[in-house]
């Protein structure tokens, strides 16, 4: 049995540790427990997006529903995922890296959405056009978006007990 896990990712220059929730939560319309975050910004914000009503509500049927597992928290919505390309020196200071040099510690800039398909390229223009939207008002810059697939295998076997 085959389980493929997606992860739409946005690489930042800070530690995402900070506000990866937040900007969630912006980008998805709520959270883990399908509350919003920082409702008043929120408000403020998509007041002016009215064409977003349509987006939420296919984000939430058509998108939502996989999950990360963080060791602490459970299943979570959303994660801290590392960023290719920085380095962490061990006391929290990140760095980009020179081409072709090793990096000590990961450097956790980016934020991991789990998504059970990817997106077409219209809900890509929305989730960029917030993600910037957020940044902006969290003085966030971000780098890019990806993808992250992991797909694990589980092999079954079963045995008769004598």
């Amino acid at each position: 049995m085959q389980k493929t896990s997606i992860l739409l990712v946005i690489d930042t220059e800070q530690y995402s540790g900070n506000f990866e929730r937040e900007m969630t939560g912006w980008i998805v319309g709520n959270n883990n427990h399908g509350e919003m975050y920082d409702r008043d910004m929120y408000l403020k914000t998509h007041s002016a997006h009215p064409e977003l009503e349509d987006y939420f509500s296919e984000w939430q049927t058509e998108y939502c529903g996989s999950y990360i597992f963080d060791e602490e928290y459970g299943r979570q919505m959303c994660g801290i995922v590392v960023t290719p390309g920085w380095s962490n020196d061990g006391y929290g200071q990140h760095s980009k890296l020179p081409e072709g040099t090793k990096r000590k510690w990961p450097a956790y800039q980016s934020v991991g959405i789990a998504i059970r398909k990817t997106l077409p390229d219209d809900m890509i223009d929305i989730v960029k056009q917030l993600a910037h939207e957020f940044a902006n008002n969290y003085n966030i810059t971000i780098t890019g978006l990806r993808y992250v697939t992991e797909t694990v295998t589980t092999n079954t076997t079963e045995e008769e007990i004598k």
